[in-house]
């Protein structure tokens, strides 16, 4: 009988790992993996006076040196990206360099704590269990299993040239391996992606990309988006979400996920007093808050321009996986503008907690996916611990083609 099951497990492992398999990249979305700081800044500029102008090390997350949990005030200064009217555009505070460490390592997506921190890392796992799945079934980081992770504050993508070392990343991928790269996406990283391959030409896309695979991207945005800007969040950390507000009225990729007044349905999404405003109106939405109206719709209108939404760039392959069937915000309801947007209350409707159900579901748009899985009832992020993902991530992945020639 022990000899029957031991041969059981044998088989059973067997039959998870894949011998012949191809390179998978994979993009996490805003929030979703360690950020970097190396900054020296000019003591002209001035500081809260506990923060210093020189610091080193992991900025997002980390409970022991930085911030935000010690010092939320120093958090937010290095964090925030400011306007600058030379350029049109939004930079780091001057000085200081912000970047994914160990570039293209999953390290960086596995959690959010550093490995000195055991507890904090044990409750911010991000791709975790994707990671453990894959690596199972013999994918090996930096080698067939990657994530260049990218600076998530920004729409740019071209920031810290990692449109540049990515494309040379994917090519290196298929040269070592023999196999085009199969990109997973996740949330923000969906667009990263539609992004990224639209700066390619199609020959490289045709040559070196086998498929994307996006799990709950929000293609078009999404209200909670608004929530954020205009009322504040806490962003899972449970500080106060006016103090960390500032955070989301300066990252350009918060308003590139706010609903695209190109696409999105002719719905109200906000509604002040008597007065409303549908996704048409997201400039007027914009122009609320005061602070923004030097760069906000300049952030917005380019943010949302950056990529076609019609069509795959380059017709690549894309499979579109997403979860909904979760209470998500659809409207926003303020009574005034007398109390900073805290008079609040909101309209619900289907998502996965996060991104509206429309957005999700923009890839049924025809000619735009190959593929269109509604994986049911679940929400935003417990999409990357779904192990029917990974089978079919897996199943894609595993080759069953010979090697190709570059």
């Amino acid at each position: 009988m022990l000899v029957i099951v031991l041969l059981y497990i044998i088989c059973s492992i067997q039959a998870q790992s894949c011998e012949k398999r191809k390179p998978i990249l994979i993009l996490s979305g805003i929030l979703a993996s360690q950020l970097m700081i190396d900054a020296d800044i000019d003591t002209s500029i001035e500081l809260p006076p506990q923060c210093p102008h020189k610091v080193k090390g992991q900025i997002w997350i980390n409970r022991k040196d930085l911030i935000p949990f010690n010092n939320s005030a120093c958090f937010i200064e290095y964090m925030k990206t400011y306007w600058n009217s030379s350029t049109s555009k939004m930079e780091n505070i001057p000085g200081a360099n912000i970047y994914y460490p160990n570039f293209p390592s999953t390290k960086g997506i596995f959690a959010l704590a550093p490995d000195n921190q055991k507890l904090l890392q044990s409750k911010t796992k991000v791709f975790a269990a994707m990671i453990h799945d894959l690596k199972a079934a013999g994918w090996k980081d930096g080698v067939d299993l990657v994530s260049p992770g990218y600076d998530w504050r920004y729409a740019d993508r071209s920031n810290n040239n990692w449109i540049e070392k990515t494309t040379q990343l994917i090519q290196q991928l298929v040269n070592n391996n023999g196999y085009k790269v199969i990109i997973v996406t996740h949330s923000f990283g969906g667009l990263a992606v539609l992004d990224l391959i639209s700066s390619m030409s199609k020959k490289f896309c045709d040559q070196y990309i086998d498929k994307i695979i996006t799990l709950n991207a929000p293609f078009i945005g999404s209200t909670k988006t608004l929530r954020t800007f205009l009322t504040g969040e806490d962003l899972g950390l449970k500080l106060d979400p006016l103090l960390l507000r500032p955070l989301a009225r300066s990252w350009e990729s918060d308003y590139q996920l706010m609903p695209n007044q190109k696409y999105w349905k002719n719905d109200n999404v906000v509604q002040v007093g008597n007065k409303k405003y549908s996704a048409n109106n997201i400039n007027a939405i914009i122009d609320l808050v005061e602070e923004v109206k030097e760069f906000g719709n300049i952030i917005y209108n380019s943010s949302i321009n950056r990529f076609p939404l019609e069509y795959v760039p380059n017709n690549v392959t894309l499979h579109c996986l997403y979860s909904h069937g979760i209470e998500t915000i659809v409207g926003i309801k303020y009574d005034s503008l007398d109390h900073d947007f805290q008079d609040v209350s909101y309209v619900y409707g289907d998502g996965d907690g996060v991104v509206d159900l429309q957005s999700l579901e923009w890839c049924k748009l025809p000619g735009f996916a190959k593929v269109v899985k509604d994986l049911g009832k679940g929400e935003h992020g417990t999409v990357i611990s779904n192990t029917e993902v990974f089978d079919y991530i897996k199943n894609e992945a595993c080759a069953t083609e010979s090697k190709i020639k570059v």
